[in-house]
């Protein structure tokens, strides 16, 4: 394994500029960012309640018992139900990334049907880059962060760039290569940031903050948390291109 390269960190925005820009994004496009993240949990819980209704019918003809004859009649509904959220969960994630590209100037609608061309090809560049990171992870944790820093910017590659699979990995790789120490730097001080915000929840046996948090996380520093990557992964390129 290829040691990480010395950072140029000039050449990467400045954290400051990275949480500044973000929240400049956000501001302008929240409407947008939180719709896009509340449509696919409008579709897991209707889902979810769909399979449940199923079940519980399949359930009702077995006088509430899950007879050996039954569970083959369970397993289509799960599965449909599996692979239904995962796209839809993939979709979410490929408008979420396509609004930010375009600066928060798109239509739900429009994002939508972006996202379905390329959910083919997200859920297996997710699969590859998963699989590469618990390689990483079973080597010792130090690969494991190694390669996450590497192909951190592969899904954004895709959905920006119209490049997926094994190239985008490589891809990702060219951009991190000599800012590695910057790029995980940044990374690493927004997930500090987070660990403190929910340590900081944590205290609280109050069910309301908990609530209010949760809240807050999903629909503000989880699409603050995009919005800043993305930005990180723009900085990359433009310095790779520039070197």
């Amino acid at each position: 394994m290829d040691a990480p390269a010395q950072v140029t960190a000039s050449k990467l925005p400045s954290i400051g500029e990275l949480f500044s820009q973000s929240w400049t994004l956000y501001k302008s496009s929240w409407k947008l960012l939180v719709w896009l993240i509340l449509l696919p949990i409008l579709v897991t819980i209707a889902v979810v309640v769909i399979i449940g209704i199923i079940i519980a019918t399949i359930l009702a003809v077995s006088n509430g018992q899950i007879t050996p004859d039954r569970i083959p009649l369970l397993i289509p509904p799960a599965l449909v139900a599996v692979i239904v959220l995962v796209i839809i969960n993939s979709m979410g994630q490929i408008a979420l990334i396509k609004a930010i590209s375009m600066g928060g100037q798109a239509k739900v609608k429009e994002l939508i049907s972006m996202s379905w061309a390329l959910t083919g090809r997200y859920i297996l560049l997710s699969l590859l880059s998963g699989l590469v990171m618990l390689l990483g992870l079973i080597l010792l944790i130090i690969p494991g962060i190694i390669f996450m820093v590497w192909y951190m910017f592969a899904t954004y590659i895709l959905v920006t760039e119209n490049i997926g699979g094994i190239a985008a990995l490589k891809k990702s790789k060219s951009y991190v290569k000599g800012k590695f120490w910057g790029v995980l730097g940044r990374v690493g001080l927004l997930t500090l940031v987070v660990l403190v915000i929910s340590w900081l929840a944590s205290l609280s046996d109050n069910q309301a903050i908990t609530i209010i948090f949760q809240l807050l996380s999903t629909f503000i520093i989880a699409p603050l948390a995009s919005i800043y990557t993305f930005k990180l992964y723009q900085g990359a390129k433009a310095s790779t291109s520039q070197a």
